[in-house]
C-alpha cells in the first residue's frame, strides 16, 4: 500500500505535467491570435458594447438573433470594448 504523502506528491507531478502540455498546446493559437483583425461585425458588436448595457445587449441577441447566450456575451464585452486607445475611432 502506497503512504499518502506518496500519492500526493504522484499527482502534483501529473499535475505539474498537464499544465506543461496544456501551456504547449496553446502557444499556436496565442501566436495566430496577432493576426486576427476586427472586421465588419466585431464594429457592430463593439458599437453595442459601447452603447447599451451589456446584459441587456446579450439578452436581445439570445432571444432575436442566433440563440447562443455565451457567445453573444463574449461577443459584446471584446477587447476593443475596453481598449484605452480609442481603437475603434481610429479605424472608421
Amino acid at each position: 500500500m502506497m503512504n499518502f504523502k506518496k500519492l500526493i506528491e504522484e499527482r502534483n507531478t501529473i499535475t505539474i505535467v498537464l499544465f506543461i502540455l496544456l501551456f504547449c498546446a496553446l502557444c499556436p493559437y496565442l501566436y495566430l491570435a496577432k493576426f486576427a483583425h476586427p472586421i465588419s461585425d466585431d464594429y457592430c458588436y463593439t458599437l453595442l458594447g459601447l452603447k447599451e448595457n451589456y446584459l441587456e445587449t446579450a439578452i436581445n441577441e439570445y432571444f432575436r438573433w442566433n440563440g447562443r447566450y455565451l457567445s453573444n456575451l463574449l461577443v459584446v464585452l471584446n477587447p476593443m470594448v475596453w481598449d484605452n486607445y480609442n481603437f475603434i475611432m481610429g479605424h472608421f
